[in-house]
């Protein structure tokens, strides 16, 4: 779910101003660009805590810190993600994004199937 939420979330900031004229009350018109930067930072770290606790408490297989392995992307998303005035910075972001979001769930499916296997 968090996941998802930060595909959505971070594909917002480009549309802050078109949604203002539509009259929408999207999260970065709410807390603004900086305050949405952090929040999505706080909520991308949370997966990979998430990950961390769950395989240490054994509520995930120990296969899916695999999972982890998208980290220094997820790294790059979030620094992009405070250089939101800067276009071609916050595109590699948002392609960062995608991308962490993607491989994240892909390594979480195979770690589950690796347990499941050996």
């Amino acid at each position: 779910g968090i996941l998802i939420f930060n595909l959505l979330f971070l594909n917002e900031f480009p549309d802050i101003e078109a949604d203002l004229k539509g009259g929408r009350k999207t999260l970065p018109i709410m807390l603004g660009t900086q305050k949405s930067a952090v929040l999505y930072s706080i909520s991308t770290s949370m997966v990979y805590i998430w990950i961390l606790f769950g395989a240490l408490i054994r509520l995930i297989p120990t296969f899916t810190l695999i999972a982890l392995f998208t980290l220094p992307v997820a790294v790059k998303a979030i620094k992009g993600s405070f250089a939101h005035s800067d276009k071609d910075t916050f595109l590699k972001a948002q392609a960062a994004n995608v991308l962490m979001i993607m491989l994240t769930q892909i390594l979480l499916g195979i770690g589950f199937i690796l347990a499941k296997i050996f």
